[in-house]
């Protein structure tokens, strides 16, 4: 006996031909469904095309790496670093890409206390402050000029920090352009009310910064061949680990 239902045989040529263009029909999708999640995210990344999206990863500056406690995260939160700093204390967060099919990228940052210099730059170095005690989720999104992207994030964990206080930082940058290739001295300046000793560090978001052995709150910063804004960052940290940061903007021009 034939079985009647959905999964009888199809008899008529027309009736076969109509189940074998749907079934074909459901293959496509299915395949199509694989492309699209293949072209998704994954590791923070997207892909379009052969275009390779950029690769990045965060540091900070003037933060101390801490394991989290019990109920500090989230399971899915396992893998996302954390760090630690004293509340109304300033850090400076660098996110550093590149691109395998050399595209310009464009930095875009996300969190409470984030600040680049002017705001909204298309910056890969941004300060970090913030008065409470909390922890803020920080963010910088990688876009190349085709469409791949990339994310990566960490979170800051502000503390009391009781009686210490951050060093007050003085830090300018003169002139404000420079030749590629050219040489710019940096000087900073901090003064700390609890006596504490300070230590300077200088970074740029392109370019080579050489730090002054004699004298650590020189430094001298040597342009890039490109031309374009780069941001320089002068960072004092005391003895406590409080530090106090501030960026300057020089054009290569």
């Amino acid at each position: 006996m034939i079985p009647d239902g959905p999964f009888a045989p199809v008899r008529s040529p027309r009736k076969r031909a109509a189940a074998a263009a749907a079934l074909v029909f459901a293959l496509l999708l299915l395949a199509a469904g694989s492309v699209f999640a293949a072209a998704g995210c994954s590791g923070g990344s997207t892909r379009l095309g052969r275009n390779r999206a950029p690769e990045a990863t965060l540091t900070v500056t003037g933060a101390e790496p801490v394991a989290p406690g019990v109920g500090e995260m989230l399971p899915a939160d396992d893998a996302m670093p954390l760090v630690q700093a004293p509340a109304g204390a300033s850090i400076v967060v660098t996110c550093h890409a590149q691109d395998k099919d050399g595209d310009p990228l464009t930095y875009a940052w996300k969190g409470s206390g984030v600040t680049t210099t002017p705001a909204d730059a298309n910056t890969n170095v941004a300060t970090f402050t913030q008065a409470t005690e909390t922890t803020t989720l920080i963010t910088c999104a990688v876009s190349d000029d085709r469409g791949g992207v990339t994310a990566q994030a960490i979170r800051v964990k502000t503390f009391d920090a009781g009686t210490n206080h951050a060093p007050e930082l003085t830090f300018t940058v003169a002139p404000g352009s420079v030749a590629p290739g050219a040489a710019l001295p940096l000087a900073a300046a901090a003064v700390d009310r609890d006596n504490d000793k300070i230590t300077f560090t200088f970074l740029a978001s392109r370019g080579v910064v050489k730090q002054d052995a004699a004298d650590p709150s020189r430094a001298v910063f040597t342009a890039p061949a490109e031309t374009g804004d780069v941001t320089i960052a002068a960072i004092a940290t005391d003895a406590k680990k409080a530090s106090s940061a501030q960026l300057a903007v020089v054009t290569v021009r």
